[in-house]
C-alpha cells in the first residue's frame, strides 16, 4: 500500500517538475518512508525518472 503511495507521489511530482513548478510538494507521510527506508527511496527515484522518460517520449513523438 504505501509502495503504491510512494509510486503515486513521484509521478505527482515528477508532473509538478515538467509544468515548471519549482516548489514541488511532497506528502509528508511519504517523505518520511522515504527519508528512513532504501528501498523506498529507490522506488520514488525510479518512478520518478520514468515518468519524466515516458514524457519524453511522448513529447518526442509529438515533434516528429
Amino acid at each position: 500500500m504505501l509502495s503504491q503511495q510512494v509510486t503515486d507521489e513521484a509521478q505527482r511530482v515528477a508532473k509538478q517538475h515538467l509544468s515548471g513548478n519549482l516548489n514541488v510538494s511532497i506528502n509528508l507521510e511519504v517523505l518520511q518512508k522515504i527519508l528512513s527506508d532504501e528501498d523506498m527511496s529507490h522506488v520514488f527515484i525510479t518512478e520518478f525518472n520514468n515518468y519524466l522518460d515516458k514524457y519524453r517520449s511522448w513529447y518526442s513523438k509529438d515533434q516528429a
